[in-house]
């Protein structure tokens, strides 16, 4: 699809989805064409893509805490970090089970009831 074309559907200016796009091509979820008929398209199949993947595209791995991360000030022996180690856990199963079909099918689920 045209940059122009996906900028409108999206309603947001061209400059600012191009920086997504830019985001979203070295990340491998999307391709880019250039030509007449060129524009932007997915990578792979949307049952392919998991919603995890698009975000860690923009969001660096969900490292919300820095016990996760290995810079706990800690050393590992803060009493917590089993609490935030399995609610990152889960935050990541989550979202790398939901693919881009899946999203696609609840979006298009929604709108016919």
């Amino acid at each position: 699809m045209p940059l122009s074309k996906l900028a409108e559907k999206a309603d947001v200016t061209e400059p600012y989805l191009e920086q997504i796009l830019m985001a979203l091509r070295h990340g491998g979820i999307i391709e880019a064409s250039r030509g007449a008929s060129g524009g932007y398209m997915l990578a792979k199949s949307p049952d392919e893509i998991s919603v995890g993947a698009v975000l860690r595209v923009f969001e660096d791995g969900f490292e919300f805490v820095d016990c996760i991360n290995g810079k706990c000030n800690h050393e590992g022996k803060c009493p917590t970090r089993d609490i935030w180690y399995k609610l990152y856990e889960s935050i990541n199963n989550c979202l790398d089970g939901i693919n881009l079909a899946d999203m696609v099918r609840g979006y298009n689920d929604d709108k016919r009831d």
